[in-house]
């Protein structure tokens, strides 16, 4: 798939992932700040990071390249995105020590989420192989 078609396809999917990213972080505004505090600029800079994020599971997903490029890709979309429009808007408010640790944890969530996708992946590929009748060519 073109990467035109994969901008295309991710811009309407995010529209649903931003909604959804938006009930989620009202209804945790609501509930652990009484509805005070819901900034802005946090609420806007959602749609570009759903946007990206959607991206890279396109890349992941359809992109015809080879496994360990699209990792590294959907990897650098996640990060910079993560980075971009979430840390970067409220990056003040946390230490070095506490970026680093949660930089950390990103890194190993990350590696145990692909890591999951791909051995899911690879079961139903599997099954499917299984399941295919062997056919005489001759």
């Amino acid at each position: 798939m073109r990467i035109s078609e994969l901008m295309k396809k991710a811009f309407l999917s995010s529209c649903l992932l931003f909604s959804s990213v938006i009930v989620v972080f009202s209804l945790s505004v609501l509930l652990f700040s009484g509805g005070s505090g819901m900034n802005p600029q946090s609420v806007f800079l959602l749609f570009p990071f759903s946007y990206l994020i959607t991206l890279a599971n396109y890349i992941l997903k359809y992109a015809n390249l080879a496994k360990g490029s699209k990792i590294a890709i959907h990897f650098l979309i996640c990060t910079v995105s993560t980075i971009a429009f979430i840390y970067a808007p409220h990056g003040s408010a946390f230490s070095p020590q506490s970026v680093m640790i949660l930089f950390a944890l990103y890194v190993i969530v990350y590696i145990a989420s692909v890591a999951i996708y791909f051995g899911i992946k690879s079961s139903k590929l599997r099954k499917t192989e299984k399941k295919t009748e062997y056919k005489n060519v001759y």
